[in-house]
């Protein structure tokens, strides 16, 4: 709400946040980089979209290194859509929600915290710059696999890590293996049963079992604050708990917008290709 004083009393005027546009705001001079609000502009949902899309392709590493005034204007286009599959439920468009799907932004403190989803940035020197998720049809059972790959110098040390045998190839990616569900509260539920490293298979501490790779090279660990594989397995653990506590807010053919316990928090993909 913003006030006037004026001599016959005081104008309260109240603003909708979905009806500005980052564009409608600019720098005032002079005002210490102040934002001073210009008309505002309201935008169609296509077009706020066109906008949204734009900004993101122009933000490297999926957000890690975006600034607070870009976050900001991220969060503003967002909050101007207006969900297609709201009205029929996420969980039921399959025609737009089953496919795989790339991760193009995200301002999750954890998961940029953890550089990743599968955990295996604890080892020194290994990064996952990429992330895909396929999801599947609920008529297929609800089959949910995260994909981040491995670059030729991650895997060396990752194999490395986990004890795979010198015979073996490289592995090419880490597969995280679960399932989708509805939540009472429309959140997107996920249930890893496995992750996948060559031939190496973890059971994540979430599923109900301890967690257990391979004996760890201690000399490999400690990217991220993780001093032993204990510590390890833990931050593995939490880096895949990351995406189960998201609902979805937006869903088409090309935009998935997830959102975390904290409205600021979310991840945004599109699909591969």
């Amino acid at each position: 709400m913003h006030k006037f004083e004026s001599q016959r009393g005081m104008i309260a005027v109240f603003l909708t946040p979905a009806a500005w546009h980052p564009r409608g705001l600019t720098p005032t001079p002079g005002s210490r980089g102040g934002l001073r609000a210009r008309a505002p502009v309201l935008l169609a949902d296509s077009e706020v979209k066109t906008d949204l899309l734009a900004l993101l392709d122009g933000l490297p590493n999926r957000g890690f290194d975006a600034d607070r005034m870009q976050t900001a204007s991220v969060l503003e286009l967002v909050n101007g859509l207006s969900d297609p599959s709201a009205r029929m439920g996420w969980e039921n468009s399959d025609d737009a929600l089953v496919r795989r799907w790339r991760l193009c932004y995200t301002s999750s403190p954890e998961f940029q915290r953890n550089r990743g989803l599968t955990g295996l940035t604890t080892v020194r020197g290994v990064t996952t710059p990429e992330l895909e998720m396929q999801v599947g049809a609920y008529a297929d059972g609800c089959q949910l696999d995260i994909f981040e790959p491995l670059a030729p110098d991650s895997a060396k040390l990752v194999a490395r890590y986990l004890g795979l045998p010198s015979s073996e190839p490289l592995p090419e990616s880490a597969v995280a293996h679960g399932t989708w569900s509805c939540g009472a509260r429309g959140e997107l539920k996920i249930a890893f049963k496995k992750v996948v490293v060559g031939s190496n298979v973890r059971v994540p501490g979430n599923a109900g079992a301890e967690s257990k790779w391979a004996a760890a090279a201690p000399g490999l660990i400690g990217h991220g604050g993780a001093t032993g594989k204990a510590e390890a397995e833990d931050s593995e653990d939490k880096a895949l708990r990351v995406l189960s506590a998201c609902t979805p807010i937006y869903l088409d053919e090309s935009l998935f917008i997830l959102q975390g316990l904290v409205a600021s928090s979310m991840f945004v993909f599109v699909p591969c290709g």
